[in-house]
């Protein structure tokens, strides 16, 4: 359902999408239709209520500027997205979302256990994300500049999907190493020469 938009909010869409993978009902529980054109958004502990007056592109391309639509035309991220721009600042613009850290998101969303890593280490990194992903913990990946030809984009937000697990077999033990880290990119588009190919998930070792 994550499609970020024209505005540089991927630490907001990707805070949401890892959230809504690790625990649906935390989405559930933060929007609701009021049956009126309107929705009720509970960000850090307060209610806002937003239509779903979506901005377009342009008035002959009808496609949502910033989030977009998710799988059966859902829009709770683009509810969401909208509320969040009152929460965050007061100042009710989409211009106002442009850059963040997602451990914020979580924190609005009542994950009071939120917490931010910085890593030089590669090994480091992905066995700290398993073992996150593995106590059912929501994680995004913040990448700073893109090293060593990896598709992805620098100055960007990821959500994790998952890890991937290599068996090896020592001494009659079997263990169970991560070895790479499938990412989905809110954005859509790769890093590898930002080609506009629609690689939203990509595999990173």
């Amino acid at each position: 359902d994550i499609d970020q938009g024209g505005v540089g909010d991927c630490w907001l869409l990707a805070g949401l999408g890892a959230a809504a993978d690790a625990n649906a009902n935390s989405i559930r529980q933060t929007v609701v239709d009021l049956g009126d054109g309107t929705y009720g958004v509970e960000l850090g502990g307060k209610f806002y209520r937003v239509d779903a007056d979506l901005p377009t592109v342009s008035s002959t391309n009808r496609s949502l500027r910033y989030a977009g639509l998710g799988q059966d035309d859902s829009l709770w991220a683009a509810i969401v997205e909208k509320a969040y721009a009152f929460f965050r600042t007061g100042a009710g613009t989409y211009a106002s979302l442009a850059n963040g850290w997602s451990s914020t998101v979580f924190d609005a969303l009542g994950n009071s256990s939120a917490v931010s890593r910085s890593f030089t280490n590669g090994t480091s990194a992905l066995q700290h994300i398993a073992g996150e992903l593995s106590a059912g913990k929501a994680v995004v990946v913040n990448i700073f500049s893109a090293q060593g030809g990896a598709p992805v984009v620098g100055q960007h937000a990821y959500i994790v999907e998952r890890v991937n697990y290599q068996i090896i077999r020592v001494a009659g033990l079997s263990l169970r190493i991560p070895v790479s880290v499938v990412l989905r990119n809110p954005w859509g588009v790769d890093g590898a020469g930002s080609d506009g190919v629609n690689d939203a998930r990509v595999t990173v070792t």
